[in-house]
């Protein structure tokens, strides 16, 4: 504890810390009774009541009193930050003292045994029989039936019913409810996939489904193009039955692809790139390749070339022919 005199009424003050004595000596406050009086004092005097009330200790009473009085009051910032610097790094035990450090632990171990204590339910124990193995097992639930997930994965399964797989011939169950929204014929997706019925019947559902859509302007385009060159063509035709392109000219193996400035990534008409272009571009090199090895010929033509060079285009469809 510190203490210090009031510089007008000479009652002798506590400070908690360090800190707020050595405030209330720079400011030179006196004690609450006298600042409300209003009184002032020069230099001098508060030198030589400071000198004459050294050594003077408070009673308990006038303590209480002190610290009611400071409840409440607040603390500006700079004063803050004076005493964040002086307290940095110290330890609640070195700025309050090891008694305080000790009653504070004391506080906070009963607050959370007492808090422990209330909000605690004691459960009480009770020894069931699972209804699947037949085991003893405890527990602190009533509604708990099975001793494991393992005798609790049975029981849920008890009504599922037990299909062979098609491709890999293992067997796997389905729930009746499951049954009634698809066709148990595989044990997983990846054997689906595998089965060559079910590839066929997809290629078949996307290429008529292309040809309901129908030709857009560009491939409209196109189509006027070949039709002015008189060539037999074919178009929305599936090569190898994994590529479907823009025109087949049979008799000659040529591929024609009618490419989108935008979609296709050319770079005269868009200046940056972006992840769906890049894609489109690589699966386009990447079939390119493929339909190579297969002795195909392939030609694409850009909108612009279309539109605006017709005649370049003319001239590469007749000597590919």
């Amino acid at each position: 504890m510190y203490k210090r005199n009031c510089p007008v009424c000479n009652e002798e003050l506590v400070y908690s810390s360090e800190c707020v004595l050595s405030r209330a000596l720079k400011n030179n406050s006196p004690c609450r009774s006298c600042s409300k009086k209003g009184r002032t004092l020069s230099d001098e005097t508060k030198k030589k009541i400071g000198k004459s009330n050294t050594g003077k200790i408070f009673s308990d009473e006038r303590k209480l009193n002190i610290s009611k009085s400071k409840m409440g009051h607040t603390v500006s910032d700079d004063t803050r930050v004076k005493i964040g610097k002086k307290l940095k790094g110290k330890t609640y035990e070195e700025i309050h003292g090891k008694e305080s450090a000790i009653l504070l632990k004391q506080l906070r171990s009963d607050t959370m045994n007492r808090v422990w204590n209330t909000t605690r339910i004691k459960l009480e124990r009770i020894t069931k029989i699972c209804e699947i193995c037949n085991n003893e097992f405890i527990t602190t639930g009533k509604e708990r039936r099975f001793c494991s997930v393992e005798c609790q994965n049975k029981w849920q399964g008890r009504n599922k019913i037990k299909f062979i797989c098609k491709i890999c011939n293992q067997e796997f169950e389905w729930s009746p409810s499951r049954i009634k929204q698809a066709n148990p014929t595989y044990c997983s997706l990846y054997c689906r996939d595998q089965d060559e019925d079910v590839k066929n019947r997809l290629i078949h559902y996307n290429v008529l489904q292309s040809r309901k859509k129908g030709l857009n302007k560009l491939e409209r385009e196109g189509r006027k193009i070949l039709e002015e060159l008189g060539v037999v063509f074919v178009e929305q035709e599936l090569i190898a039955n994994k590529f479907l392109v823009d025109v087949l000219i049979p008799d000659k193996k040529i591929i024609i692809q009618w490419d989108g400035d935008y979609w296709h990534g050319k770079k005269r008409t868009n200046n940056k790139l972006d992840d769906r272009q890049i894609k489109r571009m690589n699966l386009d090199k990447s079939q390119d390749a493929y339909m190579t090895k297969c002795g195909y010929k392939i030609l694409r033509f850009w909108e612009t070339d279309i539109y605006k060079n017709r005649k370049d285009v003319y001239d590469i469809i007749r000597k590919a022919i």
